[in-house]
Protein backbone atom coordinates (compact mmCIF):
# COMPACT_ATOMS: atom_id res chain seq x y z
CA UNK A 1 0.00 0.00 0.00
CA UNK A 2 1.23 3.36 -0.94
CA UNK A 3 0.07 6.63 0.19
CA UNK A 4 0.86 10.05 -1.63
CA UNK A 5 -0.11 14.05 -0.11
CA UNK A 6 -0.16 16.59 -2.27
CA UNK A 7 1.64 18.85 0.21
CA UNK A 8 -0.30 21.79 -2.21
CA UNK A 9 -3.43 20.43 -0.50
CA UNK A 10 -1.49 20.10 3.12
CA UNK A 11 -0.30 23.60 2.59
CA UNK A 12 -3.37 25.72 1.24
CA UNK A 13 -6.71 23.32 1.37
CA UNK A 14 -7.79 22.71 5.40
CA UNK A 15 -11.23 21.92 4.62
CA UNK A 16 -11.69 20.24 8.71
CA UNK A 17 -14.13 23.05 9.25
CA UNK A 18 -17.86 23.77 9.40
CA UNK A 19 -19.83 23.78 5.99
CA UNK A 20 -20.07 27.54 6.54
CA UNK A 21 -16.47 28.08 7.06
CA UNK A 22 -15.73 25.83 4.14
CA UNK A 23 -17.67 27.90 2.13
CA UNK A 24 -16.31 31.62 3.31
CA UNK A 25 -14.32 33.82 -0.26
CA UNK A 26 -10.82 33.66 2.02
CA UNK A 27 -10.90 29.93 2.11
CA UNK A 28 -12.75 29.00 -1.39
CA UNK A 29 -11.37 31.09 -3.77
CA UNK A 30 -7.51 30.07 -3.65
CA UNK A 31 -9.50 26.30 -3.18
CA UNK A 32 -11.29 27.18 -6.15
CA UNK A 33 -7.83 27.85 -8.38
CA UNK A 34 -5.62 25.76 -6.98
CA UNK A 35 -7.28 22.27 -6.24
CA UNK A 36 -8.31 21.52 -9.89
CA UNK A 37 -4.74 22.28 -11.12
CA UNK A 38 -3.15 19.74 -7.89
CA UNK A 39 -5.83 17.23 -8.82
CA UNK A 40 -4.51 17.07 -12.35
CA UNK A 41 -1.18 17.32 -11.52
CA UNK A 42 -2.06 13.95 -9.39
CA UNK A 43 -3.84 12.43 -11.95
CA UNK A 44 -0.99 12.72 -14.80
CA UNK A 45 1.27 11.37 -12.16
CA UNK A 46 -0.23 8.36 -10.97
CA UNK A 47 -1.82 7.71 -14.34
CA UNK A 48 -4.76 5.63 -11.80
CA UNK A 49 -7.56 3.46 -13.58
CA UNK A 50 -9.80 4.45 -10.54
CA UNK A 51 -10.28 7.90 -8.74
CA UNK A 52 -12.45 7.72 -5.85
CA UNK A 53 -13.27 11.48 -4.43
CA UNK A 54 -14.96 12.66 -1.34
CA UNK A 55 -17.58 15.34 -0.82
CA UNK A 56 -19.85 17.63 -2.61
CA UNK A 57 -17.04 19.96 -3.41
CA UNK A 58 -14.31 17.67 -3.72
CA UNK A 59 -16.54 15.27 -6.18
CA UNK A 60 -17.07 18.55 -8.22
CA UNK A 61 -13.28 19.71 -8.33
CA UNK A 62 -12.41 15.67 -9.19
CA UNK A 63 -15.20 16.03 -12.49
CA UNK A 64 -13.50 19.47 -13.91
CA UNK A 65 -9.60 17.71 -12.95
CA UNK A 66 -10.87 14.71 -14.77
CA UNK A 67 -12.12 16.46 -18.37
CA UNK A 68 -8.87 18.27 -17.99
CA UNK A 69 -6.43 15.54 -17.91
CA UNK A 70 -8.86 14.17 -20.57
CA UNK A 71 -8.52 10.43 -20.12
CA UNK A 72 -12.13 9.26 -21.32
CA UNK A 73 -11.74 5.70 -19.76
CA UNK A 74 -10.93 6.75 -16.50
CA UNK A 75 -13.70 5.02 -13.48
CA UNK A 76 -14.88 7.94 -11.47
CA UNK A 77 -16.41 6.54 -7.89
CA UNK A 78 -17.90 9.38 -5.46
CA UNK A 79 -18.29 9.24 -2.09
CA UNK A 80 -20.97 11.44 -0.04
CA UNK A 81 -21.71 11.12 3.84
CA UNK A 82 -23.83 14.52 4.34
CA UNK A 83 -28.04 15.29 4.04
CA UNK A 84 -26.58 16.55 0.86
CA UNK A 85 -29.78 18.51 -0.20
CA UNK A 86 -30.19 19.37 3.86
CA UNK A 87 -26.52 20.88 3.79
CA UNK A 88 -27.03 22.95 0.21
CA UNK A 89 -29.79 24.57 2.22
CA UNK A 90 -28.32 25.18 5.15
CA UNK A 91 -25.24 27.29 3.54
CA UNK A 92 -27.50 29.11 0.84
CA UNK A 93 -30.18 31.42 1.64
CA UNK A 94 -31.61 32.20 -1.59
CA UNK A 95 -34.29 30.18 -2.98
CA UNK A 96 -33.08 30.68 -6.71
CA UNK A 97 -29.10 29.92 -5.29
CA UNK A 98 -30.33 26.64 -3.61
CA UNK A 99 -32.24 25.55 -7.25
CA UNK A 100 -29.19 25.75 -9.09
CA UNK A 101 -26.85 24.35 -6.77
CA UNK A 102 -28.99 21.17 -6.28
CA UNK A 103 -29.15 21.13 -10.41
CA UNK A 104 -25.67 21.67 -10.74
CA UNK A 105 -24.66 18.86 -7.79
CA UNK A 106 -27.47 16.50 -9.57
CA UNK A 107 -25.37 16.17 -12.84
CA UNK A 108 -22.33 16.35 -11.63
CA UNK A 109 -23.44 13.50 -9.12
CA UNK A 110 -25.09 12.02 -11.88
CA UNK A 111 -22.12 11.42 -14.22
CA UNK A 112 -20.18 9.75 -11.93
CA UNK A 113 -19.43 5.90 -12.76
CA UNK A 114 -20.40 5.00 -9.17
CA UNK A 115 -21.63 6.62 -5.84
CA UNK A 116 -20.74 5.84 -2.63
CA UNK A 117 -23.36 6.47 0.40
CA UNK A 118 -22.35 5.46 4.62
CA UNK A 119 -26.24 4.49 4.73
CA UNK A 120 -29.37 2.86 2.49
CA UNK A 121 -31.10 5.93 4.01
CA UNK A 122 -28.72 8.21 2.13
CA UNK A 123 -28.74 6.21 -1.14
CA UNK A 124 -32.43 6.54 -1.29
CA UNK A 125 -32.35 10.12 -0.55
CA UNK A 126 -29.68 10.94 -3.17
CA UNK A 127 -31.56 9.05 -5.37
CA UNK A 128 -34.69 10.72 -5.03
CA UNK A 129 -33.18 13.87 -4.35
CA UNK A 130 -30.73 13.88 -7.14
CA UNK A 131 -32.90 11.92 -9.68
CA UNK A 132 -30.07 9.45 -9.61
CA UNK A 133 -30.64 5.65 -10.96
CA UNK A 134 -30.77 3.22 -7.92
CA UNK A 135 -28.29 1.39 -10.09
CA UNK A 136 -25.79 3.70 -9.71
CA UNK A 137 -26.00 3.69 -5.73
CA UNK A 138 -23.73 1.15 -3.38
CA UNK A 139 -24.21 1.70 0.19
CA UNK A 140 -20.63 0.80 2.23
CA UNK A 141 -21.41 1.00 6.07
CA UNK A 142 -18.96 2.85 8.20
CA UNK A 143 -16.42 0.32 9.62
CA UNK A 144 -16.60 -0.89 13.46
CA UNK A 145 -13.80 -2.08 15.12
CA UNK A 146 -16.00 -4.79 17.11
CA UNK A 147 -13.15 -5.55 19.69
CA UNK A 148 -12.95 -2.10 21.25
CA UNK A 149 -16.55 -1.82 20.93
CA UNK A 150 -16.64 -5.11 23.33
CA UNK A 151 -13.35 -3.75 25.59
CA UNK A 152 -15.29 -0.35 26.34
CA UNK A 153 -18.48 -2.19 26.71
CA UNK A 154 -16.98 -4.54 29.86
CA UNK A 155 -15.69 -1.38 31.82
CA UNK A 156 -17.58 0.46 34.41
CA UNK A 157 -19.08 3.92 33.21
CA UNK A 158 -17.35 7.21 34.79
CA UNK A 159 -19.58 7.95 38.08
CA UNK A 160 -20.51 11.23 35.40
CA UNK A 161 -21.93 9.09 33.05
CA UNK A 162 -24.11 6.74 35.65
CA UNK A 163 -27.79 8.57 35.50
CA UNK A 164 -30.44 7.16 37.55
CA UNK A 165 -33.34 9.39 35.04
CA UNK A 166 -33.68 7.67 31.68
CA UNK A 167 -31.83 9.33 29.27
CA UNK A 168 -31.72 10.02 25.40
CA UNK A 169 -28.30 9.68 24.11
CA UNK A 170 -26.98 10.94 21.00
CA UNK A 171 -23.37 10.18 19.62
CA UNK A 172 -21.56 12.19 17.06
CA UNK A 173 -19.30 15.06 16.42
CA UNK A 174 -20.17 18.25 17.85
CA UNK A 175 -20.14 20.15 14.85
CA UNK A 176 -22.77 22.48 13.84
CA UNK A 177 -23.93 20.13 10.85
CA UNK A 178 -24.89 17.70 13.39
CA UNK A 179 -27.74 19.69 14.47
CA UNK A 180 -26.90 18.59 18.11
CA UNK A 181 -28.38 22.24 18.97
CA UNK A 182 -31.29 21.56 17.39
CA UNK A 183 -31.73 18.74 19.31
CA UNK A 184 -31.83 20.50 22.99
CA UNK A 185 -33.87 23.06 21.84
CA UNK A 186 -36.68 20.21 20.67
CA UNK A 187 -35.46 18.48 24.23
CA UNK A 188 -36.15 21.78 26.19
CA UNK A 189 -39.84 22.22 24.67
CA UNK A 190 -40.36 17.89 24.96
CA UNK A 191 -42.89 16.34 27.93
CA UNK A 192 -39.84 14.45 28.44
CA UNK A 193 -37.88 17.39 29.98
CA UNK A 194 -39.02 16.58 33.41
CA UNK A 195 -38.64 12.74 33.53
CA UNK A 196 -35.13 12.20 31.13
CA UNK A 197 -31.65 13.72 30.48
CA UNK A 198 -29.85 14.21 27.22
CA UNK A 199 -26.05 12.46 27.32
CA UNK A 200 -23.96 13.53 24.70
CA UNK A 201 -21.04 11.65 23.62
CA UNK A 202 -18.46 13.23 21.09
CA UNK A 203 -15.78 15.59 20.56
CA UNK A 204 -15.87 18.66 18.59
CA UNK A 205 -15.41 22.56 17.87
CA UNK A 206 -18.62 23.29 19.18
CA UNK A 207 -18.19 21.87 22.45
CA UNK A 208 -18.63 24.70 24.31
CA UNK A 209 -20.61 26.50 22.98
CA UNK A 210 -23.37 23.38 23.00
CA UNK A 211 -22.51 23.35 26.94
CA UNK A 212 -23.78 27.07 27.03
CA UNK A 213 -26.65 26.66 25.13
CA UNK A 214 -28.10 23.24 27.88
CA UNK A 215 -27.01 25.62 30.57
CA UNK A 216 -29.13 28.56 29.40
CA UNK A 217 -32.02 26.04 28.33
CA UNK A 218 -31.95 24.60 31.70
Amino acid sequence: TRLDVAQLGQRFMDFDQGNSEVYRPANLLPAIVLTPANVVLMLRRFRPDVVLSFRKGMNIITLGAILLYGRSKLTRVEQDDDVLVAVIHDVLKSTAARRVVTEFTARVYGAADRLLTICHEMEVDLARELRLEPSQLRTIHNAVDLAEVEEHAAKSPPPELTLADPYLIAVGRLERQKGIDVLLRAFAYSAHRASHRVLLVGGGSHEQQLRELAAELG
